[in-house]
C-alpha cells in the first residue's frame, strides 16, 4: 500500500510588516504557487505594488519534495537575504510557496 505525499504549503498569501529597523521598512509576502514559472508574474505584481522599494528579495521551494527553488538578495550583501528566506521556508518543511 502506498501512502499519499504530504506536504506542507499556504493555502492564501499572507503579509508581515516590520517598520524601520536602522531606518528601513522590512514587508514580507507569502504566496502559494505550484509551478517555478508561475513566480515571474508574481514578483513582477509585488514590484508594482512596492515601486519605491531598493530591494525585493525572495526565495522559492516547489514541488511534492521541494525539488525545484531559488533565491535572490536583488542587490543586498552576497547571502545576506535570499538564502535565509529559504533557510526559513525550509525550517518549517514548506513547499509550493515564494
Amino acid at each position: 500500500m502506498t501512502h499519499p505525499t504530504i506536504i506542507r504549503t499556504v493555502a492564501d498569501r499572507s503579509r508581515s510588516e516590520i517598520e524601520k529597523v536602522k531606518g528601513s521598512r522590512f514587508i514580507a509576502t507569502i504566496l502559494p504557487t505550484t509551478s517555478a514559472d508561475s513566480t515571474s508574474p508574481l514578483q513582477k505584481e509585488l514590484r508594482k505594488e512596492f515601486p519605491k522599494a531598493n530591494h525585493h528579495c525572495y526565495a522559492y521551494r516547489i514541488g511534492t519534495r521541494g525539488e525545484e527553488f531559488k533565491s535572490s538578495d536583488d542587490g543586498e550583501p552576497g547571502g545576506s537575504a535570499g538564502r535565509p528566506i529559504l533557510s526559513q521556508i525550509d525550517s518549517r518543511e514548506l513547499t509550493n510557496l515564494l
